[in-house]
């Protein structure tokens, strides 16, 4: 796999009970920036195993309950993310 850079722009909305139905440019933009792949998944990863590991599959359910914890699309990214990625970082995100 390439070493691409990923593009992250966060955009805040008056409504949040609309957004999701109105395009980025109806938004404003408060924060961007520019990472190399590597470095985002890695990220992403870390955040998604510190979310579980302090609020536990019952807590995230409580707190984000439209959604229960992904487990799929976070074990897709860390097996591609290894397989694909040149990253030194331990990569041992073992459930709680």
């Amino acid at each position: 796999m390439s070493e691409g850079v990923i593009n992250v722009t966060v955009h805040e909305f008056p409504d949040v009970a609309v957004s999701p139905d109105h395009p980025d440019s109806d938004g404003t933009v408060i924060w961007q920036s520019v990472q190399p792949r590597p470095v985002f998944a890695h990220a992403v990863l870390d955040a998604a195993h510190t979310v579980l590991r302090e609020h536990g599959e019952a807590g995230y359910r409580a707190k984000w309950a439209m959604h229960p914890y992904p487990f799929g699309p976070v074990q897709d990214l860390r097996r591609l993310h290894i397989r694909g990625d040149v990253c030194d970082l331990p990569h041992d995100l073992r459930c709680p």
